[in-house]
C-alpha cells in the first residue's frame, strides 16, 4: 500500500458543481412542476357527472326517507324533553296536547315538518337529506313563490305518506313532486 495515496476517492474533474447545488437547493421540490406535464381527461365521476332521470328520482326518494328519520327524530327528541318537563312518557306528553288541543297537536307537528322541509332549505339550500345525495329544490334566489310552493310540496307529501310520492316518481322515471308542485330538482 502506498502512503502517499489519499483512502478518499477523488472527485471527478467533470462534475458540474451547480448539479451538487441542486441536491441541496431548499427548493428543489419545486423543479418537477416547473416541466409541463400533460393533462389527463378522464371521465366524470361523482357530483359532477351527469346523473340519468332515474338516478335522480332514486336519489330523491333516499332523500325522502332521510329527511323523514331525521324530521321523525327530532320531532321524538322534542316530546322527549317536553315529557321530560311534564314528568310523563312521549306518548303521554303527546296524549296530554291531544287532549287539551287536536289542532293545536296537529299544527305543532306540522309546524316540525315545515321548519325541516322549508325553513331549514331556505336558510342552508338544501336538508341533510338532500345534502347527502346531492340534490336540492332550492334555487339560487329566494322568492315568496318559492316558499308558498314548498308548503304545496310539504302538505302533498304530509297527504302520500312523504316516500310515496317520491316511490311513485322513481317507478315512473318523472318528477311527479315537481310537476305537482313546480318546484324542479336541481343536483349538485
Amino acid at each position: 500500500m502506498n502512503m502517499n495515496q489519499d483512502p478518499k476517492p477523488q472527485p471527478e474533474k467533470n462534475r458540474d458543481i451547480d448539479s451538487v447545488t441542486k441536491v441541496f437547493d431548499p427548493h428543489r421540490w419545486l423543479l418537477d412542476f416547473e416541466q409541463d406535464k400533460p393533462l389527463k381527461k378522464a371521465s366524470p365521476s361523482g357530483p359532477q357527472k351527469r346523473r340519468t332521470n332515474d338516478e335522480v328520482m332514486l336519489w330523491n326518494l333516499v332523500s325522502a326517507v332521510v329527511d323523514l328519520l331525521f324530521v321523525s327524530i327530532l320531532l321524538v327528541g322534542f316530546m322527549w324533553g317536553l315529557g321530560q318537563l311534564l314528568q310523563v312518557s312521549v306518548k303521554g306528553a303527546l296524549m296530554n296536547l291531544w287532549q287539551i288541543s287536536q289542532g293545536g297537536t296537529l299544527g305543532l307537528v306540522l309546524s316540525f315538518f315545515w321548519v325541516y322541509y322549508v325553513a331549514m332549505p331556505a336558510l342552508l339550500v338544501y336538508t341533510p337529506g338532500q345534502w347527502a345525495c346531492q340534490i336540492t329544490r332550492t334555487p339560487e334566489v329566494l322568492t315568496f313563490r318559492w316558499v308558498v310552493r314548498s308548503t304545496l310540496r310539504l302538505l302533498a307529501m304530509v297527504m302520500t305518506g312523504f316516500v310515496l310520492i317520491p316511490l311513485f316518481s322513481w317507478a315512473s322515471g318523472q318528477d311527479l313532486e315537481g310537476q305537482l308542485t313546480g318546484l324542479k330538482i336541481y343536483t349538485k
